[in-house]
């Protein structure tokens, strides 16, 4: 009976044991996870979008793996269609629209030209919707809705991911990055406008060298005018 007895304080006390060693090593890990996360999301904080590349290694496990990955593929996301819209604007040669070349090229009608600016204006605004949406807060808090993960992580992922610093850095990358294309954009309608004019008065003027020279002294000032405004 003493033996029964021993045996069975033996097994209650193993299975402490056991509960005990798991119980510290589920704090240990959690501890270990969380300040994993924790030093990523401080990096990922620092990050010049425009100029840095986001380091997609995950380095935590489990479902801290999964914020980590949500949080770094939203940032990249958001810096791919940044450099997308960046590039755009760089390879859109709007200055060559009014040069010799292409005057000579694809005057009078322009219609290559026309093409060109209301592809470029349609390309253009369509990054800028993307940018804006990636940059919108609520949108940033909603990327780990989907990922099957419970309230604590995805509680953890919106302090991470938009802490002030976060935030604050995306909200003004957001306005600078909304306004640059909206100068951008403003200087394709004016483009459009001078074409336009262009077209409109082709009776007006002729290309001599590569040049528009007019042959009516109010049209020629009507034109100099539009293109003060671009």
């Amino acid at each position: 009976m003493k033996n029964k007895k021993v045996l069975i304080i033996v097994a209650i006390i193993a299975v402490i044991v056991i509960v005990a060693g798991a119980s510290l090593y589920f704090v240990t890990y959690n501890a270990k996870q969380l300040e994993t996360l924790n030093a990523e999301a401080e990096k990922l904080s620092k990050i010049d979008l425009l100029n840095e590349d986001v380091d997609m290694e995950i380095k935590t496990k489990g479902k801290y793996a999964i914020v980590e990955e949500t949080m770094k593929n939203y940032l990249n996301d958001t810096k791919v269609t940044m450099n997308e819209l960046i590039k755009l604007c760089n390879d859109s040669d709007l200055q060559g629209i009014l040069s010799s070349d292409n005057v000579s090229k694809d005057a009078p009608d322009f219609v290559q030209t026309k093409e060109k600016l209301s592809t470029f204006k349609t390309q253009i605004n369509t990054y800028i919707e993307k940018c804006d949406y990636l940059l919108n807060k609520e949108n940033i808090e909603n990327a780990i809705n989907d990922k099957g993960v419970n309230d604590y992580y995805k509680e953890l992922y919106k302090q991470l991911m938009l802490d002030e610093e976060t935030s604050e850095g995306l909200e003004t990358t957001r306005k600078e990055l909304k306004e640059s294309a909206e100068e951008v954009n403003d200087v394709i309608v004016g483009l459009q406008k001078v074409i336009d004019f262009l077209v409109e008065n082709k009776a007006d003027w002729k290309v001599s060298d590569g040049k528009i020279q007019f042959t009516n002294t109010t049209k020629l000032r009507e034109y100099y005018n539009i293109l003060s405004e671009i």
